[in-house]
C-alpha cells in the first residue's frame, strides 16, 4: 500500500484543569483525564508502530466537546490554531436560532442533539430551522450529531433548508444496519448537500460494522464520505489502529474518503 495521507474531520482536546465537560460523568473513566494535540500525533504515531506505518496524520478539524463554556473553548482552539499547522479548522458550539452568534474564523457549528437531557423534537422547532438557514446564509457548515431514530425529523426540517451543507457525525450513530435507519438515510443521502463522517463504530459486531461501511459507501459514494476518528472518544469504544484498518479494507486508500472530502466540505486546502 502507498503512503496514506489522513485527514481527520473529527477530532477533540481538552484540559480538565481549566474546562468542564459534564457529560464525562456518565462515561468510562479512560476518559477522565486531559487530552492534548500532542497526544493525538501520538497516537497516530503508535499506529504506525502497531503495523500501519505508512499512515500519516496530514491535518484535522477539531469539533466542540459540548464543553461547559464554549466560547473559552474557541479562545483556546484558536490559540492552538496559530502555532499547530496540523489544526486547520474547528467546528464552534452553538444553539441553533435566527440571530446566532458563530464564533469567528470557524468553518461550521454544531449543537450536540443526542444527549440524554436533550428532548426529542429539538431539529422540528421553528428556531432550529431559522438557525440552519442562517448558517446557509454565511456559508457555514453542520455537523449534525443526533440520535438515531431522529434522523427521520431532521429530515423534515432540511427540507426548508436544502441548501445547508450538512455532516451527519459519526455514521448516524448507528451501529447496525436495519430497516428503519437504512431508509432515513437514502433519504438524507438524496441530498446532494449532505455528508457522512465514518466514525462512531466498535467493531465489536464486524459483521454489522462493515455492512453499515458498505452500506453508506453505495448511498453517498467516497465523494460525500470522510475519515473521522473521535479522538479520543474513540477510546470509549474501538482504537485507532483497528477504525483505519477497517476503512481501509472497504475503500482502499481513497483519498476522498481519507482527505479530499473533508477539506472540501469544509474549505480548507492542503495535501
Amino acid at each position: 500500500m502507498t503512503n496514506l495521507k489522513i485527514f481527520d474531520s473529527h477530532i477533540h482536546v481538552w484540559d480538565l484543569e481549566a474546562q468542564r465537560l459534564d457529560w464525562l460523568r456518565s462515561v468510562d473513566s479512560v476518559l477522565h483525564r486531559s487530552f492534548s494535540f500532542a497526544d493525538l500525533k501520538h497516537a497516530y504515531a503508535d499506529v504506525g508502530k502497531n503495523g500501519l506505518a505508512d499512515v500519516e496524520l496530514a491535518g484535522a478539524v477539531h469539533i466542540e466537546a459540548d464543553v461547559a463554556d464554549p466560547a473559552d473553548e474557541d479562545a483556546r482552539i484558536k490559540a492552538l490554531l496559530s502555532h499547530e499547522p496540523l489544526i486547520q479548522g474547528f467546528v464552534t458550539h452553538s444553539h441553533l436560532q435566527k440571530n446566532m452568534h458563530v464564533t469567528p474564523g470557524a468553518v461550521g457549528v454544531r449543537e450536540v442533539l443526542h444527549n440524554d437531557d436533550i428532548a426529542r423534537g429539538r431539529c422540528l422547532e421553528s428556531s432550529f430551522t431559522a438557525g440552519c438557514r442562517n448558517l446557509s446564509s454565511q456559508a457555514k457548515v453542520f455537523d449534525l450529531c443526533i440520535r438515531t431514530p431522529e434522523l427521520t425529523d431532521f429530515h423534515a426540517t432540511y427540507e426548508d433548508c436544502a441548501n445547508l451543507r450538512v455532516v451527519i457525525d459519526h455514521c448516524g450513530n448507528a451501529q447496525r444496519l436495519d430497516d428503519a435507519f437504512a431508509a432515513n438515510m437514502r433519504a438524507l443521502a438524496e441530498y446532494p448537500n449532505v455528508y457522512c463522517k465514518l466514525s462512531g463504530l466498535s467493531y465489536d459486531s464486524p459483521t454489522d460494522a462493515y455492512q453499515l461501511l458498505e452500506f453508506l459507501g453505495k448511498i453517498f459514494g467516497p465523494q460525500r464520505l470522510m475519515f473521522a476518528s473521535n479522538w479520543p472518544v474513540i477510546g470509549l469504544y474501538s482504537d485507532l489502529y483497528t477504525h483505519i484498518s477497517a476503512l481501509r479494507e472497504v475503500f482502499g486508500d481513497d483519498p476522498r474518503v481519507f482527505s479530499d472530502t473533508a477539506r472540501d466540505v469544509y474549505n480548507l486546502e492542503g495535501n
